[in-house]
């Protein structure tokens, strides 16, 4: 696996999300319509309402963590915080991301939620995941009833062996190493008493 061919992945993944972005975005507005009108409300309506607006915020965020790092805008602390919010609301995981006042370059923002991908998958049960960046230190702490630490797949992420046979459900994984490489980031995990803690620093 090579830069270029994550490179090629980030483009394709940055049209569908252009793309289907969209569409959701009238299923969104013809809703507000829907409310503007008096339509009565229900429960099948707030369950389209819902899952509308979560896919919407899920596609930013995968345009976000899977696009192009070539991009050298700036992304707002408080836009990630808007779409983790929408993505994760009324789950089982609870996301605290912190850094909301300023903007940071989009190939950090990138990583950070590559990152939370990763620790989304070792808390199977949910939780909570407290993010937080300090001096250009990004910091993750993780509590749950569970963790499910994949040592070959972490260990790929802090540095070790690229795996070439990573599957679809774990693509998280494979390309937060890579973007970390890329960026020259480093990913460190410790694990202390009940918690995790995943630092990315330069």
């Amino acid at each position: 696996m090579t830069i270029q061919n994550v490179d090629l992945s980030a483009l394709i993944s940055t049209r569908i999300c252009h793309d289907l972005i969209n569409p959701i975005g009238a299923i969104n507005n013809g809703l507000e319509l829907l409310d503007a009108v008096g339509t009565a409300p229900g429960p099948e309506l707030s369950l389209v309402n819902d899952s509308a607006s979560a896919a919407s915020a899920k596609l930013n965020i995968f345009r976000l963590a899977f696009g192009d790092i070539a991009i050298s805008s700036q992304v707002k602390g408080d836009q990630v915080t808007r779409l983790i919010a929408d993505m994760y609301g009324g789950g089982r995981l609870n996301i605290d991301w912190q850094p909301n006042d300023i903007g940071f370059p989009r190939s950090e923002i990138k990583l950070a939620l590559l990152v939370l991908f990763c620790l989304e998958t070792s808390v199977p049960l949910g939780g909570q995941i407290t993010v937080s960046v300090s001096q250009g230190t990004w910091a993750f702490r993780t509590t749950g009833p569970k963790f499910n630490i994949r040592r070959e797949l972490w260990d790929m992420v802090t540095g070790g062996t690229i795996l070439q046979d990573t599957s679809a459900s774990d693509v998280h994984f494979l390309v937060a190493r890579l973007t970390a490489d890329a960026t020259a980031r480093q990913i460190k995990l410790h694990e202390k008493d009940a918690e995790l803690i995943v630092m990315i620093s330069a």
